[in-house]
């Protein structure tokens, strides 16, 4: 479970990896403590006050003899333990070097194999102290000495610590011991500069940054804490860094901040002064769509009419009408109150209009839409109200079209509330009546400047025998196409009045040729004498037909000057 603990620099049983903490035992202690050792233990082996390094032995006559020069002084040179071989002088014998530094050892040629194994055997396999490289001497000195009398020449020995390397000194470590002392070093490394960043992050944690680095950082994503200037001029001068440096979100976060720990006055104060922290933030409250706030900082800003329009777009959308309608009049009555804004207040004056009418017809007609004949022949697709202007003149021409200009849903009535011209009066009934097939309504609709509404002012007309000329407030075309908008082919009575109506005779005849009003048709050639476009035309004629009869008497005409 102890493998489990949470690591903290803090405990004191972590101490381990703190430099004036105690040390532990683990692993890390145990191969550092081996290491001492090994390094005590070889320089206990070659300390000078040993009896290696203190007098010399006998000299040895003969070949074994070890050359005074060399041996003299402590050298420095790698010493070599020489055996001279039984057959021969010289050194032609075999040579084992120990790597120390010490003087040369030579050793009597007539010491046997058997000594020399076991002194190379104990020298190789325990630890290289001062007793037993004097025991292993003093043995062979004696075993040889008791065969033939002689000594063994030990001479001086001075091996420095570096240069020896043996299977039991401490350089000779298993490798994975000396990879975990060089991970522990790094990790102690670690420690020390995390332990200096800590102390930074300390230092710093209640002291404002300057406001340049602070930028910076907010700039890269890192955690900037913003509540540390207090006064007004660090923060304007924040908010100076911030718009230098021309990020959007670094300026918005500034923003935000004075506007959470200034007061109102001073918060609009400010952006009236920073026209780009200003924009910033208005552009943000608009993909936000917090239209309450916008209107706010756009009056305080004084752009009025652009605050206007936002706050009467965002209470236009209001789904419930009637809810519509009061959100509308409080807009109207706040943000229209501007002089310079006189014509846009007349229009959402007339919108208030229409809304309040659409809602008393929509009342009226529900109530009255079981007996009503038109609504029953044409059932309305969706109630009047929230429809827009031509839309809601459209309904009223459709099933209003014969109610008296008094009552508050005939056309004559919405069209003077809602100053409506005569064009898209006449536009919008023509599309109308069209849809119910009332020819004479039309024609009636075109011969007078206003909507005949009673049956006894269409007798009165009637019996005066007016036949005045038409007139469409639009051109005689766009009429045409009026007419034929819903696949329906008016009379050819109705389209010759019509025709005859226009003045262009150019016009007229295009007209006639594409609504194949073959009268009109034939008299346009007549009058303009054309006698072999009439003859041409007359051979596309039904024979025997009227209009092939008709064509046929004005080519055969005499008093007619043709042109050719």
């Amino acid at each position: 479970m102890a493998m489990h603990k949470k690591f903290t620099f803090d405990d004191p049983e972590d101490s381990y990896w703190n430099e004036n903490g105690q040390k532990s035992n683990n692993f890390f202690d145990d191969v550092g403590s081996r290491q001492v050792a090994a390094r005590a233990a070889m320089a206990n082996l070659f300390d000078p006050d040993s009896p290696f390094t203190t007098g010399h032995g006998p000299n040895v006559k003969g070949r074994g003899k070890v050359d005074s020069e060399e041996r003299g002084g402590r050298g420095d040179g790698p010493a070599t333990l020489s055996i001279t071989s039984p057959e021969g002088g010289g050194s032609s014998g075999k040579t084992d070097t120990l790597n120390a530094s010490s003087r040369r050892l030579s050793i009597h040629h007539q010491i046997t194999p058997t000594i020399m194994k076991k002194a190379v055997e104990t020298i190789g396999s325990t630890s290289l102290t001062d007793e037993v490289m004097t025991s292993t001497t003093t043995e062979m000195a004696e075993k040889k000495g008791g065969e033939s009398g002689l000594s063994t020449a030990v001479l001086p020995i001075r091996m420095s610590t570096a240069s020896l390397v043996s299977e039991c000194s401490a350089s000779s470590l298993p490798s994975e011991a000396n990879k975990m002392d060089l991970d522990y070093n790094r990790l102690r490394a670690e420690h020390r500069k995390l332990q200096k960043s800590l102390e930074i992050v300390k230092k710093d944690r209640f002291r404002a940054l300057d406001v340049e680095e602070a930028v910076r950082r907010m700039l890269t994503g890192e955690t900037v804490s913003l509540d540390l200037y207090k006064s007004k001029n660090d923060k304007m001068k924040l908010l100076d860094a911030a718009i230098s440096i021309g990020d959007h979100h670094v300026i918005l976060t500034v923003v935000y901040f004075l506007k959470s720990t200034l007061l109102e006055t001073f918060f609009r104060d400010i952006l009236l002064r920073k026209s780009e922290a200003a924009e910033v933030y208005t552009e943000h409250l608009k993909r936000t769509r917090e239209i309450p706030e916008l209107t706010t900082t756009l009056f305080a800003l004084g752009r009025n009419s652009e605050a206007a329009m936002i706050e009467l777009a965002g209470a236009c959308k209001t789904r419930e009408t009637r809810n519509r309608v009061a959100a509308v009049k409080r807009c109207f009555s706040s943000s229209f109150s501007d002089p310079t804004l006189s014509t846009e207040a007349a229009l959402v004056s007339d919108h208030i209009q229409l809304m309040e009418r659409q809602l008393e017809i929509e009342e009226a007609d529900k109530k009255a839409a079981p007996t009503h004949a038109l609504m029953k022949q044409f059932p309305p697709r969706a109630g009047v109200a929230g429809q827009s202007t031509i839309a809601t003149l459209y309904y009223s021409c459709l099933y209003h079209f014969d109610l008296p200009p008094s009552n508050s849903a005939s056309p004559q009535s919405l069209s003077t509330l809602l100053r409506i011209s005569e064009k898209e009066l006449v536009w919008t009934g023509v599309s109308a009546l069209v849809r119910q097939s009332r020819w004479p309504d039309i024609e009636r609709l075109l011969h007078n400047k206003g909507v005949v509404h009673t049956s006894y002012a269409r007798g009165l007309l009637n019996r005066a025998d007016i036949n005045n000329r038409l007139s469409c407030p639009f051109s005689w075309r766009n009429l045409f196409r009026v007419l034929h908008s819903n696949g329906i082919q008016p009379p050819k009575d109705f389209l010759v009045r019509i025709l005859r109506s226009v003045v262009d005779g150019e016009e007229r005849l295009k007209l006639a040729q594409k609504a194949h009003v073959t009268e009109i048709v034939i008299d346009s050639l007549v009058s303009s004498r054309e006698r072999e476009k009439l003859a041409a035309y007359a051979a596309t004629l039904t024979p025997n037909s009227p209009d092939a009869f008709k064509a046929l008497q004005a080519l055969n005409n005499t008093s007619i000057k043709w042109k050719s």
